[in-house]
């Protein structure tokens, strides 16, 4: 769901400003607002809050829903209200109940196929059903296949079937990737962490959206050296004594020491 609708939804805070000016442009050219640009967040904001109803004005609401949103709930949070609230058809509202009725069985039990089948339909179910077959559709569900794929969440069989199953026989599978590659088709300037953990951006923040690495095998692995213990110093306030004055106390016993602080016992 992430891939297809809001795929910097991890990255920003709530907009996506570079998806707003394509829009922007987009509209203008075609002389009506067609196209939103709206993040999975700024969804959120509508389906809650706002009407359907296309004006500047409610995109500017729905922009300060947003920037809220994202300041009082974390980004599962927002994700999960949003997979529980989208519309998927005639008074079909939420994954579960998109499930049920599309494909007849829960949302946990969804084939790699029958998911990307749900989330190309949105944002508009009625002009793009799950069941309607389609050319452009096609290639959308073929592109979020191949994400599951590189990152990890199906292999190459449940990818041949998917691809079936979506309409393209005729597409290749991916071949399996080597330990520290991200992929044949991983985004320009991406590259595998040390430790081979996760595809990460040369520079920038992390992206958690990119396809987990193969772990290291244990051969390959550097050791961990842990990190020296840093010298112990006197606490603020308490100098330390020079050590002719140290040895002097040790050899007299008799030297008025401070009593130390009684405890107070609350019955």
């Amino acid at each position: 769901m992430v891939n297809a609708e809001d795929a910097s939804f991890y990255r920003h805070d709530g907009v996506d400003w570079n998806a707003i000016e394509h829009a922007a442009e987009a509209d203008w050219d075609k002389g009506a607002m067609a196209v939103g640009g709206s993040t999975i967040t700024q969804q959120l904001a509508k389906n809650l809050y706002l009407s359907p109803r296309r004006s500047v004005f409610r995109k500017l609401r729905e922009i300060l829903i947003a920037f809220s949103l994202e300041d009082h709930l974390t980004k599962q949070r927002i994700l999960e209200l949003y997979l529980n609230v989208v519309e998927w058809g005639d008074g079909v509202f939420g994954a579960e109940a998109a499930a049920r009725t599309w494909f007849h069985h829960p949302a946990q039990s969804l084939t790699a196929s029958e998911a990307a089948r749900l989330a190309i339909a949105l944002p508009n179910p009625f002009a793009r059903a799950p069941n309607m077959r389609d050319p452009g559709l096609t290639r959308k569900a073929v592109r979020l296949v191949r994400l599951l794929r590189m990152q990890g969440l199906i292999g190459a069989a449940q990818e041949r079937a998917a691809l079936d199953e979506v309409g393209a026989p005729a597409e290749r599978v991916l071949p399996d990737r080597a330990p520290g590659s991200p992929g044949p088709d991983a985004p320009a300037g991406i590259h595998c962490r040390a430790d081979n953990a996760r595809c990460q951006p040369a520079r920038g923040a992390a992206r958690p959206d990119l396809p987990a690495c193969h772990a290291p095998s244990p051969e390959t692995s550097a050791p961990t050296t842990p990190a020296p213990a840093p010298p112990r110093r006197s606490p603020p306030g308490r100098p330390r004594l020079p050590s002719r004055l140290r040895r002097s106390t040790e050899q007299n016993p008799s030297s008025p020491r401070r009593p130390a602080n009684p405890r107070v016992n609350i019955a």
